[in-house]
């Protein structure tokens, strides 16, 4: 026997014996699973399918799904509640920038407005339109009635005293510098001559 017929033979005679087992399988065999294929089922038993793998990625709809976490925050407690910021205010322990008082010993125009114009200057405005200058010399040397002393310009012939903002006495004072005093200056047992009192400042 030639060499190809022999192997023919071996290829040809298993594949006729799986067709043959192949063709004696009934039906209910061939839906068994592999492990239990030419097993008898007993009567009325009823086949049920395989139990498929539970597929454990998330469905598109979950990944599409916007977020849970609320849009706002909750309210904050009362006890948490923010402190709101004091509202800032100018310091009182300054003289005013502005002031007006009735000076009496001139009853016809007593009105005398001062207005700061820089740091040491102030600017004194009376009868209208006359202007007279004062520049500042200090604090007050009397710390129990704080304000600050300004000299009239040019002559320096006179001081003035302008209370500070915290200061309740709003009474205003002048006097003669140191050894400008003249002999005939009027008497006054006290440091000030009263000039005024305070009536509108800021």
């Amino acid at each position: 026997m030639k060499r190809t017929n022999v192997i023919m033979l071996l290829i040809l005679v298993p594949a006729t014996v799986i067709l043959m087992m192949m063709l004696m399988m009934s039906d209910d065999d061939m839906n068994l699973p592999p492990g239990m294929r030419g097993t008898t089922l007993p009567a009325g038993a009823i086949l049920l399918p395989e139990k498929p793998v539970p597929n454990t990625m998330p469905s598109m709809d979950a990944l599409t799904t916007p977020s849970t976490m609320p849009s706002t925050m909750p309210a904050m407690p009362s006890s948490m509640t923010p402190v709101e910021a004091a509202p800032t205010t100018q310091s009182l322990d300054r003289p005013p920038t502005f002031f007006r008082f009735q000076y009496l010993a001139d009853p016809k125009q007593p009105v005398r407005d001062w207005q700061q114009i820089d740091e040491i200057t102030w600017v004194e405005t009376y009868h209208g339109n006359k202007k007279t200058r004062y520049e500042l010399v200090g604090p007050s040397d009397d710390p129990k009635d704080p304000g600050v002393i300004l000299t009239r310009l040019p002559d320096h012939g006179m001081e003035v005293y302008v209370p500070l903002m915290s200061n309740p006495d709003r009474r205003l004072g002048w006097r003669y510098p140191e050894g400008k005093k003249p002999k005939d200056a009027p008497a006054n047992d006290m440091p000030w001559y009263t000039l005024g009192t305070i009536e509108e400042e800021r």
